[in-house]
């Protein structure tokens, strides 16, 4: 889990951590993973649970999940074994194009969404004609429900928010790209 400093990646994490035998955590605030490893120890105690703040750490994933802000890529292909499957929810993209490149590795975009209707504008996100970053459809969920109790900013994400926007995304009509 490469960014697990922050609020998505350790969201991921939480969903994650019960279904793998090992999970790797990965971010740039050693004290905020040490307390992220611990709360994920005591709710999931049959999943080995690692921190580190090096990306090369995954070297031995098999599955990556990444989610961070950094305008750069942080996943490189000398972090990458062949075959590992990487679900990139980092905008811009955390993956280094050159990882495409190695054997076996499937590279899956997300945090792309397309809201419901006919959305046009002058400005250009990058995304792709109508659609907008999670982020961003997040924003207009909490404004159309005026939901302002359901931000997911700051260390204490709850589960029952996510549930919540992922609901409210459907019946809005909100689709996800990727």
């Amino acid at each position: 889990m490469v960014g697990a400093s922050g609020v998505v990646a350790f969201g991921i994490a939480r969903q994650v951590a019960p279904l793998v035998g090992k999970l790797i955590l990965v971010g740039r605030d050693h004290g905020r993973l040490e307390r992220s490893a611990w709360l994920l120890r005591q709710a999931n105690p049959g999943t080995e649970i690692r921190h580190a703040t090096r990306a090369e750490e995954i070297h031995e994933a098999d599955l990556i999940f990444s989610a961070t802000s950094d305008p750069g890529p942080v996943i490189l292909a000398q972090y990458v074994k062949e075959g590992a499957w990487i679900y990139d929810d980092g905008r811009p993209a955390d993956v280094h194009p050159s990882v495409r490149d190695i054997p076996g590795v499937r590279v899956i975009l997300g945090g792309v969404v397309r809201p419901p209707g006919e959305m046009r504008g002058n400005l250009d996100l990058h995304f792709g004609e109508g659609l907008i970053p999670a982020c961003l459809a997040e924003t207009m969920i909490l404004a159309a429900e005026e939901a302002w109790e359901r931000q997911s900013l700051g260390p204490q994400i709850l589960m029952e928010n996510i549930q919540f926007y992922v609901q409210k995304a459907d019946e809005l009509g909100f689709q996800v790209v990727a």
